[in-house]
């Protein structure tokens, strides 16, 4: 994806601002990589990996006829899925052996505080799902983009961590919940404004094919 795209614009730049950031205390806190290993290591491909998951969540969401509401957005499987798999693919990109049990408990939290924190925006697109011919995108936008910031909020709670000189394979349940909640009040990034963006990226990526491209064959299985 080049540089000038729209979609590179809207949806990576973010991703890619904080990659760098969690990066460079990667550095700082885990000295058992190689040399050529750390030269793999790229803030896009994190990007990337957030942006693939989220395509996938969408079309998944989108296929499934994910009854309307916030009930069914919590309890549905394409969610928690996507989130812990997309969570298990950034830590085995860094080197970080994250247990299942935290991942799919990283999900949970992280999933629920950014429903919360998305829901003034979110709410048109919920009830937007009750109207027949407009449920299949609403539906899309609002998996892709509760996974894009659930994958957002994650690189920022690594960097907080590493920040803070802790073992993110060693968080509790209870510390992400916590630090998360922290995350999103701190207004470190303002998620409702930055949701233009994930909205416009969004509707691009499905008039043009790439939504369906960026999520082929991305497992979000729960």
């Amino acid at each position: 994806m080049s540089e000038d795209s729209i979609l590179y614009k809207l949806l990576y730049m973010l991703l890619e601002k904080v990659g760098n950031e969690l990066l460079e205390w990667l550095k700082k806190r885990i000295t058992n990589l190689t040399p050529q290993q750390w030269e793999a290591l790229n803030s896009q491909e994190i990007a990337d990996i957030i942006v693939k998951h989220a395509s996938a969540a969408a079309v998944a969401g989108m296929l499934a006829g994910v009854l309307p509401g916030l009930a069914a957005l919590i309890a549905s499987g394409i969610s928690i899925g996507a989130i812990w798999r997309m969570y298990y693919c950034i830590g085995k990109y860094l080197h970080i052996g994250f247990s299942f049990d935290l991942l799919k408990a990283a999900a949970s939290a992280i999933l629920s505080n950014v429903v919360h924190q998305l829901w003034g925006v979110l709410a048109i697109e919920f009830a937007l799902t009750f109207i027949p011919f407009l449920a299949i995108p609403a539906t899309g936008l609002i998996f892709f983009a509760v996974t894009y910031f659930s994958g957002l909020t994650f690189l920022q709670l690594l960097v907080r961590i590493f920040r803070a000189g802790g073992d993110p394979a060693n968080m509790t349940a209870e510390e992400i919940k916590q630090k998360t909640k922290e995350i999103l009040e701190d207004d470190e990034i303002n998620i409702q404004e930055e949701f233009k963006n994930v909205k416009e990226g969004f509707k691009k990526m499905r008039e043009d094919g790439t939504l369906d491209e960026k999520g082929k064959g991305v497992d979000i299985s729960e």
